[in-house]
């Protein structure tokens, strides 16, 4: 049985009669063999440093720990049965570390362990291969090359992968910066222009580009670049709107309840210019000379996978022949567009109140958890007040 203190590199010189000469690349790979029987252990071992392979070995799981951590191997070759634990575990407890959950943990299974166990292995995604014994030479190593070359494509993919992320992210950075400028110029031009009318265009649309640069600074701060929380988005969103184009203090109350859905980043553009539509209409027009009262953003899960996304306010109301189809104002006729793009239904109720009912895009490959849905929901909900008191 191996000491842990006696662990050495049992790379050998290249075999005088003919063997085969450890390579470099080889040479530079380290390999970790545990196995309680030291038969088994030193075959193993033997088998893998004549292969050119840098080996470190031991008999327990405590070493198997021990060893992974500290040498950051390329595979740890275990055997299932230990003296002081279960193959099984070292690797659970290995995959819990995110510094070592490149490892490839390949189990050693003797007689006893059959083939529903390596199934259930498997399917977990604790051990990454299986290597029965009894095994001849020839074939011990060529799935160890096989898997060895598996695991170093993997981690092409994940650095390619890593630099397509840190591009994504800086175009998002770039974008977002470049839309703060536009915003900065026209506040500029605002000020410049003493016609109200002119005025009051220009800052609508620092309104809609600030929306449109909050997503991007979401995407770039939440690291996912296709999906957004909308409920998040909308939450922020709605509270810079509130905090530009409130004039009044404490007069009005904004109100949020909105619960985490993720979408598509198209459909949360759509979404957050629509809702900077509705709440710039209701600061605009729902309290003239001063009105005290609220506005209400709610975001909820309904049947079927929709999802309800609601603007409301308890001012003066709609006029009693109001018609979408026939506003002619900018903004509504973008709330009407902004419904069409998201294929939904907007639904227009008493006083002034907007609901959207659309259903979200799934995005292929990635899964979110979701909390329940309902007024229950704990965590991924967002409940606030913005205003001041009087």
């Amino acid at each position: 049985m191996a000491d842990a203190a006696s662990h050495s590199n049992m790379n050998p010189n290249p075999d005088p009669t003919g063997g085969p000469t450890p390579s470099t690349e080889r040479a530079a790979t380290t390999l970790v063999v545990i196995d309680d029987d030291p038969n088994v252990l030193r075959a193993t071992a033997r088998i893998v440093a004549e292969a050119g392979y840098t080996v470190l070995t031991g008999a327990t799981a405590a070493e198997a720990l021990e060893l992974t951590r500290r040498h950051m191997p390329a595979m740890l070759l275990l055997d299932v049965v230990l003296p002081d634990g279960n193959g099984m575990d070292v690797a659970r407890q290995l995959k819990s570390e995110a510094a070592l959950a490149g490892v490839f943990v390949i189990l050693l299974s003797g007689f006893k362990t059959t083939g529903e166990d390596q199934a259930a292995g498997l399917a977990t995604g604790l051990a990454d291969g299986y290597i029965s014994l009894p095994f001849s030479k020839p074939e011990f190593l060529a799935r160890i090359d096989a898997l060895l070359r598996l695991r170093a494509m993997q981690e092409l993919l994940r650095e390619a992968l890593r630099e397509k992320e840190a591009l994504l992210n800086e175009v998002h950075h770039r974008v977002k910066n470049n839309l703060q400028v536009i915003s900065s110029l026209l506040s500029l031009e605002a000020h410049r222009h003493l016609e109200p009318a002119t005025k009051a265009v220009l800052n609508d649309m620092k309104g809609r580009i600030r929306s449109m640069a909050l997503l991007h600074e979401t995407l770039c701060r939440s690291g996912t670049f296709a999906v957004v929380d909308l409920g998040a988005y909308v939450s922020k969103l709605a509270a810079q709107a509130f905090q530009a184009l409130t004039t009044q203090a404490g007069a009005i109350q904004l109100h949020l309840e909105l619960v985490a859905v993720h979408v598509e980043k198209d459909q949360a553009m759509t979404c957050g210019l629509l809702v900077n539509e509705l709440l710039t209409n209701s600061l605009k027009h729902a309290f003239p000379g001063g009105a005290r009262g609220e506005i209400r953003v709610g975001l909820e899960r309904e049947a079927g996978g929709r999802v309800r996304l609601q603007v409301s306010d308890t001012g003066v109301g709609l006029p009693a022949d109001f018609d979408l189809s026939r506003a002619n104002t900018l903004g509504l006729q973008l709330v009407s567009d902004l419904t069409q793009q998201l294929r939904g239904v907007l639904e227009i109720g008493p006083g002034a109140s907007f609901s959207l009912v659309f259903t979200p895009k799934a995005c292929a490959g990635t899964v979110f958890p979701l909390p329940p849905p309902g007024p229950g929901a704990t965590g991924a909900a967002t409940r606030a007040t913005e205003g001041r008191a009087p």
